[in-house]
């Protein structure tokens, strides 16, 4: 079995049409181009990855290898000949679908996709009809199935068409597979083609084609056992297979646009939290590039990228790092919904310390992470309970931004969540009853959740759960603004402005009614009378006579805090953000005297017509929120 030799050869076999057979044009890999990914490097990696993640072996480090070969190492066309033996008929056939043909005298340039901490393609090899329940068979389901799938409810896919997005790739809609099992060690080739019906001489042939060991006694075409041959195509391809359980695919005469930065990009974007976790590890290699996408590279990796692409990512992954660093046994946690009713979101759900405890986080800016509970209510009458994670922080860059949703490791690019500006979040998905609905309601390109096929009739009050779930941060965020006290209408609005002097809220004397009209009250002093005057500077702001003069020897006040969304920020003012008297802050005066300067409060005596009051040092990521009184008092003070 291992040295080639009484083997009978490999080759390309497709079956003729009988009368009674339909005439089909697979549509499976249209239907999953059409879907919300339709870039096919970025469908590959998605799909190929998650395949991969259910696969993983032990709770290995699931590694993934990704090779393009551009046109600097394609292979020869003569050294594609026993690859191709018996393809080339139905391959040049009018009619196969096939829109891009090479020539049999083309070099061919060629993606291979690899995974490794992974089981390979266990099940009998020779199996043609649907394995009995209960009995997995990836093999038949990856090599002889169509828009079928045995992954269960611990799996991350669940249509059986992630698998067209290799075909797709190939300009000939043909792919190899190189397996080793974990079970049994064992190591087979298989290659497959997907057409459409289609006619050689007058003969009508079914779409689909098997590279392997002519079909014999009423089996199917069989893997390639001969270990001479699997090692050489191995070489040929430069597979790192060796004899590490797990899969290779081999896409030939792959499309040119699929490039080393545009599966980067889809590594980076989909898979960053799994790669954070250390789950995943990705390698994506050219002849001339190569970058190992890990735990401990990414931050670097995504320095290299595209200045708008690290932009969108860098606050995400420094979320995702905070929030793979928490203690996920001490997240405050919400109360459950009310049972046995649709989930619905109220401030109820809030215990009143975990509520004043969220408010504080995210009014200073501050990363937070809460536990959401709900239940899964099944349509067979059974319930159980399980839970998603929010982490969340506010961020004045995040404008009109939507959640990020991970389930089990895989991003749902378009969940139909409503914005949240100002916010950056993730929401995570990682207890398994929660998982399984939400993984049955996904789309097959896994990219949102909808009630459909998978979803439908199997969950009662399904749609609302769906609802609770992608409407989470949304409803969080408003229920801790909703919640802040009234503000304090005698604070500055406006960041830089002078408040008029004397108190604004301050309701006027009554005066009794003596049949006469009340005289009309002065003039509000005009900007051009202020005698203080607030600019920005870089890290802080200064403080500086205004149009009118000053007085000497009088006094004025300040306070600062870092600025809030709502309420008053003043009140909300905490030791652990700034101390003027201390570093990193720097408070420098001219014709001051400085009476007072500590926590976030600065009084200070004017004793030229020139002072200067200059304050730095602040979070350049936050706002500052400074209020100025000014204060007369007599001279010699």
């Amino acid at each position: 079995m291992t040295d080639g030799k009484h083997m009978p050869s490999p080759s390309w076999y497709f079956t003729k049409r009988r009368a009674i057979d339909r005439i089909r044009d697979p549509i499976a890999g249209e239907f999953f181009a059409n879907e919300t990914i339709n870039r096919p490097g970025e469908a590959l990696v998605r799909e190929g990855i998650q395949n991969a993640l259910d696969a993983r072996r032990n709770n290995e480090t699931v590694r993934v290898r990704l090779f393009v070969s551009g046109s600097l190492e394609e292979i020869s066309a003569s050294d594609l000949t026993s690859s191709l033996d018996g393809a080339w008929p139905h391959l040049e056939a009018k009619g196969n679908g096939l829109r891009d043909t090479p020539k049999r005298t083309d070099n061919c340039p060629y993606l291979v996709f690899e995974d490794f901490g992974t089981i390979g393609l266990e099940g009998d090899v020779a199996q043609t009809i649907d394995p009995p329940p209960g009995l997995r068979n990836p093999f038949f389901f990856f090599v002889r199935a169509e828009g079928r799938s045995d992954k269960s409810e611990k799996d991350r896919g669940r249509w059986g068409v992630g698998k067209q997005v290799f075909p797709m790739a190939s300009r000939i809609n043909s792919t190899f597979a190189v397996t080793v099992r974990s079970s049994d060690a064992k190591r087979f080739l298989i290659g497959q083609a997907v057409l459409k019906t289609h006619q050689i001489n007058g003969a009508s042939y079914t779409p689909d084609g098997w590279f392997g060991i002519e079909p014999r006694n009423d089996l199917p075409v069989m893997p390639v056992e001969d270990q001479v041959l699997i090692k050489k195509f191995s070489t040929l391809f430069k597979l790192h297979r060796g004899d590490e359980p797990g899969l290779s695919i081999v896409v030939p005469w792959y499309y040119l646009d699929i490039t080393h930065n545009e599966l980067l990009l889809a590594v980076i974007r989909h898979y960053f939290y799994p790669i954070i976790t250390g789950d995943l590890e990705v390698s994506i290699e050219t002849p001339r590039y190569s970058h190992k996408v890990t735990s401990t590279t990414l931050e670097s990796v995504v320095e290299e990228v595209d200045g708008s692409f690290k932009q969108e990512v860098q606050p995400l992954i420094g979320l995702a790092q905070w929030a793979h660093k928490c203690d996920k046994t001490r997240l405050p946690k919400l109360m459950f919904p009310a049972r046995e009713i649709a989930p619905a979101w109220s401030k109820e759900l809030f215990a009143e310390n975990i509520l004043k405890s969220l408010q504080d986080f995210y009014e200073h800016g501050k990363p937070f992470a809460v536990r959401v509970p709900m239940y899964v209510y099944a349509n067979d009458g059974t319930s159980s309970e399980s839970y998603f994670t929010v982490f969340a922080v506010r961020d004045k860059h995040s404008v009109d931004q939507k959640p990020v949703f991970i389930r089990e490791g895989i991003m749902i690019s378009d969940a139909r969540a409503p914005r949240c500006g100002g916010v950056r979040s993730l929401v995570v998905v990682e207890d398994k009853s929660l998982a399984t609905m939400l993984g049955d309601a996904e789309n097959p390109s896994h990219t949102r959740w909808e009630p459909g096929s998978h979803f439908k009739g199997k969950y009662r009050c399904g749609r609302q759960s769906l609802e609770y779930v992608t409407r989470s941060v949304f409803e969080i965020i408003r229920v801790l603004t909703e919640a802040e006290k009234s503000e304090d209408r005698t604070l500055l609005v406006d960041l830089f402005s002078l408040p008029a002097e004397g108190d604004p809220t301050q309701q006027p004397e009554q005066l009794p009614d003596s049949g006469t009209e009340p005289p009309e009250p002065p003039e509000p002093p005009t900007p051009t009378e202020q005698v203080l005057r607030i600019s920005r500077t870089k890290g802080g702001f200064a403080i500086v006579p205004g149009k009118a003069p000053a007085k000497l020897f009088s006094i004025f006040e300040v306070r600062v805090a870092y600025d809030t969304r709502r309420g008053n920020p003043l009140k909300k003012y905490r030791s652990e953000d700034f101390a003027l008297e201390s570093a990193p802050v720097e408070v420098q005066s001219q014709g001051l005297e400085l009476k007072h300067c500590a926590g976030n409060c600065i009084t200070a005596r004017i004793n030229d017509a020139t002072f200067r009051l200059s304050v730095s040092g602040f979070d350049p990521n936050r706002d500052l929120y400074v209020k100025v009184v000014p204060e007369v008092v007599a001279d010699g003070d």
